[in-house]
C-alpha cells in the first residue's frame, strides 16, 4: 500500500534528521516540481498551438512568470543560505 510506505518513509526521515533540514528540502523540492511543470506546460504550449474549444487554457505568460518567480524564489533561498 502507497500510503503505508510513504507514512513508514516519513517516520523513518524525522527521526533520523532535523525536523528543519527535511521542511527545508521538501519546500525546496516542491519548488522545483512545480518549475518542471510550468516547463512542460511552456512546451505543450508551442507545440500544440490552439486548444479546442472548452478546454481550459492559460495565457503563454503565465507558466513564463511562474518559472522566472520560482527561479527567483531558489536563488535567494541559495543565497540566503550562503550569506
Amino acid at each position: 500500500n502507497a500510503i503505508t510506505l510513504c507514512v513508514v518513509t516519513v517516520a523513518m526521515l524525522s527521526t533520523l534528521f532535523p525536523i528543519e533540514g527535511l521542511a527545508r528540502v521538501t519546500s525546496l523540492l516542491t519548488l522545483i516540481i512545480f518549475a518542471l511543470v510550468a516547463v512542460a506546460l511552456i512546451q505543450l504550449k508551442r507545440k500544440s498551438g490552439n486548444a479546442s474549444p472548452g478546454i481550459f487554457t492559460v495565457p503563454f505568460w503565465l507558466p513564463v512568470v511562474s518559472v522566472a518567480m520560482i527561479g527567483f524564489l531558489l536563488v535567494f533561498e541559495g543565497v540566503r543560505r550562503l550569506g
